[in-house]
């Protein structure tokens, strides 16, 4: 059993995929593995158009304590500085991939539109902004020989 399906919906791109083919019966960790087999970065999912990286990772990795965190990041401009948009925690290898089936056919799950800069204010026709003159220091007088 994979950890995906079988097909990714339309506009999703497998990245990453260091995660091994496993009996799907087995839902007690390691899951028919070694302890070494769970660690970080065992999967990443992208869709451009949405602009959403589905990241994979057992923390603490080849822990025995550890567990699945499934998350959805950003990848828009500093997108992984910022929290994740979504995240699931389970030790449970069914609830991962049915929630990570979830998330790849939510339409909602996307990066929010990158907000346009700021522009000033153009002034208004006619309005005429008052410019401070420079101060400047009395000159003495100069006396005549």
């Amino acid at each position: 059993m994979s950890v995906l399906p079988a097909k990714l919906p339309n506009g999703w791109r497998l990245y990453w995929d260091s995660f091994p083919d496993i009996d799907g019966k087995i839902d007690d960790p390691p899951y028919g593995l070694d302890w070494m087999d769970l660690n970080v970065d065992l999967l990443y999912v992208v869709n451009t158009r949405r602009r959403v990286l589905l990241d994979l990772d057992w923390i603490p990795e080849m822990d025995p304590k550890g567990r699945f965190h499934l998350r959805a990041v950003s990848t828009a401009r500093d997108g992984w500085h910022k929290p994740p948009l979504r995240i699931y925690r389970s030790r449970s290898l069914l609830k991962i991939r049915s929630k990570l089936e979830d998330w790849l056919s939510d339409e909602t799950l996307r990066s929010l539109p990158r907000k346009k800069p700021n522009k000033a204010p153009e002034p208004t026709s006619g309005t005429v902004t008052p410019r401070a003159e420079p101060r400047v220091a009395p000159v003495p007088p100069v006396a005549h020989l």
